[in-house]
C-alpha cells in the first residue's frame, strides 16, 4: 500500500522561538491499532538547543537534539518503529510552542488556530492534527480523521430483483417474491433456483480480452449507474487520488470453464482464450480501467464476505488520507463450479430458499453486482461503522457458537457509537443452511436481543457469494435512502420457525415503520470464519 498523500509538514520550530525556556517530563499515551504503549518524554529547551529523551520503565529508548539547524539522534533497538523521535519533537513543539511560531513554519497551504481550548492543524478546510487541553491540565493529541464520517454518496446496482435502484428498490418491497428464476442447465441432471440476472450486459468487445467476461459485464453495468458521480469525483480530486476496492470470489471462472470444454473437445484452446480473465484482481483493474481512477485498486476475496470488507477497507483509506474517494463494492457470477461446489456439500435448494425455518434445507445460488462511490463529503446515507473478525473454526462451517459474529456484531456497534436498542433493522446473513442460520440467531440474539426487526434477502437475491456484502448493503442503502414509505424488507419464508432457535423477529410482508429507519446492520459470514458486520445510517 503506498504512503499516505497526506503528511503533516514537519514543524522543526527553532529553539529561539520558546518565549521562556523549558524544563518538563510529560507522560505520553501511543495508540497504534489496537496496541497501546505509555511513554515519558523528557525535555529541555532554551534558545539555543531542544533536548528530549524518551524513556519507558526508565530505560531511554531514544535521545535527540535539535539546535534549530541539526537533527541529531541514538536510538534503542527495542523501540517500536512507529515510535518517530521526529514526530515526538513536532508533537511537543505544536504543544508548546506559540501559534504565531507555529503559523510561521507551516507551508502556505497548511494553517494553525487556537481558541484556547483546542489547537488545531488543518489544510484545505479539513483538520489533519488537533489538540485539546482537558480540565485536568493534561492535553490530548489526535488525528480527527481516523474518526471522520465516511459517506456512501452514490450507489449502482444490478442483481435477480432488477438493474438500478428504482427497479431493485420495487421488488424489495414488493407484495409477493421475486427475483429467483429455475435453472436447469448449471448442474446437470437438475433444476435449481437460481437468482440470475436476466437483463441485457455489455459485451465488452471493446476491451482486451483479459478484462472481459460475464462478472466485468456486471460490473460494468453497476459503474454506469454511477459513472457521473465518479467523474465529478476524479474532476475535483484528481484521478490519482480515487481507489478502487472490490470484492468476488467468482471472477472469471465461467470463462474458464467454457475454455475448458473447447479444450476437451478439440484439443486446444479457444481463440482469444486468456486466463487472466480469472484472476481475482481482474475485477479491480476493469473497474480502475473503465472509470479512469488512477488511485490504489485492489480486489479482496474471502468468500462470502468480501465485499463488506471492500467497503471497510475502502473508508480506512479514506480516513487515513491516502485517497478522498473510493469506488466499493463487489461482483460474482453464476457458474458451473460454484453451483456444482455448493451441490456437493448438499448445500443447494431446488426451490425458494427458506431462512430459519424448521424446514430449511440450503441455499439459492446467486450474481450481480454492487459499487458504492464512498466519500469524506456529506451524504445521505454514512458507514458509521464495522465489524470483522476471523474465528477460522472450520474451513465451511461456521463457529457454533457464533463467537466470531458476536465480536463483529460488538464491533460495529462500538464504532458506530450506537446502543443495541438504537438499532432500526438488520440484514441477516440468513443463507437457509442448518449450521449458518443457528449460529446467527444465536449470536444475534446474545448481541441485539430478540427485539429488533430482521430479515434475509436471500430468497430474493439468491446468495450471491462475494459479492452479498456489497449487494445487501445496498438494499440496506435503498431501505435508509430511497423509502419513502418507512417500509421493511420482508422475510420470504414458510413461516415455521425452528424451536431450536432464537426467535428473531423476521419482518412479515407489507411491514411499516411509523418512523424513517436510520439505523440499519448487514451481516456477512463467510466460510472459514470470516466474519464482516455493516453498520449504515441515514444522515
Amino acid at each position: 500500500m503506498p504512503r499516505p498523500l497526506v503528511e503533516l509538514p514537519p514543524l522543526r520550530l527553532a529553539p529561539s522561538s520558546l518565549p521562556a525556556p523549558l524544563a518538563l517530563q510529560q507522560q505520553l499515551h501511543f495508540r497504534f491499532g489496537s496496541h497501546e504503549r505509555d511513554l515519558d518524554a523528557l525535555l529541555e529547551a532554551d534558545a539555543q538547543q531542544v533536548r528530549l529523551a524518551v524513556q519507558a520503565m526508565g530505560q531511554t529508548g531514544v535521545r535527540l537534539q535539535w539546535d534549530g539547524q541539526q537533527l541529531t539522534q541514538q536510538r534503542a533497538p527495542w523501540l517500536p518503529p512507529q515510535v518517530r523521535a521526529e514526530r515526538v519533537l513536532d508533537d511537543l513543539q505544536f504543544a508548546l510552542w506559540p501559534t504565531d511560531a507555529i503559523a510561521a513554519a507551516l507551508p502556505a497551504d497548511w494553517q494553525v488556530s487556537d481558541d484556547g481550548r483546542q489547537r488545531s492543524l488543518s489544510r484545505d478546510g479539513t483538520v489533519w492534527l488537533q489538540l485539546q487541553r482537558l480540565a485536568d491540565g493534561s492535553v490530548q493529541l489526535d488525528n480527527p480523521m481516523k474518526s471522520a464520517p465516511i459517506f456512501l454518496n452514490d450507489l449502482g446496482v444490478v442483481c435477480a430483483l432488477g438493474e438500478g435502484r428504482a427497479a431493485v428498490a420495487a421488488a424489495l418491497f414488493a407484495d409477493a417474491p421475486g427475483g429467483l428464476s429455475d435453472n436447469a442447465s448449471l448442474l446437470p441432471g437438475r433444476t435449481l433456483a437460481l437468482g440470475e440476472v436476466h437483463s441485457p450486459l455489455p459485451t465488452l468487445e471493446a476491451l482486451p480480452v483479459s478484462l472481459r467476461g460475464r462478472n466485468n459485464a456486471l460490473l460494468d453495468v453497476a459503474l454506469a449507474q454511477i459513472a457521473p458521480a465518479v467523474a465529478d469525483a476524479i474532476s475535483r480530486y484528481g484521478a490519482e487520488r480515487v481507489a478502487v476496492v472490490l470484492g468476488t470470489s467468482t471472477s472469471g471462472i465461467g470463462e474458464s470453464e467454457q475454455a475448458l470444454r473447447t479444450r476437451a473437445e478439440h484439443g486446444h484452446w479457444p481463440e482469444g482464450f486468456d486466463y487472466a480473465q480469472q484472476e481475482m484482481g481482474t475485477a479491480a483493474r476493469f473497474v480502475r480501467e473503465r472509470s479512469g481512477a488512477l488511485g490504489p485498486a485492489w480486489t479482496l476475496s474471502t468468500a462470502c464476505s468480501s465485499s463488506a470488507k471492500a467497503l471497510m477497507s475502502a473508508a480506512r483509506m479514506l480516513r487515513s488520507g491516502i485517497v478522498d474517494a473510493v469506488i466499493a463494492g463487489g461482483a460474482d457470477s453464476l457458474c458451473r463450479f460454484t453451483v456444482a461446489g455448493f451441490s456437493a456439500l448438499e448445500s443447494v435448494s431446488a426451490v425458494r430458499c427458506n431462512p430459519f425455518s424448521q424446514h430449511r434445507c440450503g441455499i439459492n445460488i446467486g450474481e450481480g453486482a454492487a459499487l458504492f462511490l464512498l466519500t469524506r463529503e456529506p451524504g445521505a446515507v454514512s458507514l458509521a461503522g464495522w465489524g470483522e473478525s476471523a474465528d477460522a473454526h472450520h474451513m465451511s462451517a461456521p463457529d457454533p457458537q457464533g463467537l466470531g459474529a458476536i465480536d463483529a456484531l460488538q464491533q460495529a456497534l462500538q464504532r458506530a457509537g450506537w446502543a443495541p436498542s438504537e438499532v432500526d433493522y438488520v440484514n441477516l446473513h440468513g443463507t437457509a443452511t442448518g449450521h449458518n442460520d443457528a449460529m446467527e440467531s444465536l449470536a444475534v440474539a446474545q448481541v441485539l436481543g430478540i427485539d429488533v426487526p430482521a430479515s434475509s434477502t436471500k430468497p430474493l437475491t439468491g446468495h450471491t457469494l462475494g459479492a452479498s456484502g456489497a449487494i445487501e448493503a445496498a438494499l440496506c442503502w435503498i431501505l435508509l435512502a430511497e423509502n419513502p414509505q418507512q417500509q421493511l424488507p420482508p422475510h420470504w419464508w414458510d413461516g415455521v420457525a425452528d424451536p431450536a432457535l432464537p426467535a428473531l423477529p423476521l419482518v412479515g410482508p407489507a411491514t411499516f415503520l411509523q418512523q424513517p429507519p436510520r439505523r440499519v446492520l448487514s451481516n456477512s459470514f463467510a466460510f472459514g470464519g470470516s466474519n464482516a458486520v455493516l453498520a449504515l445510517e441515514r444522515r
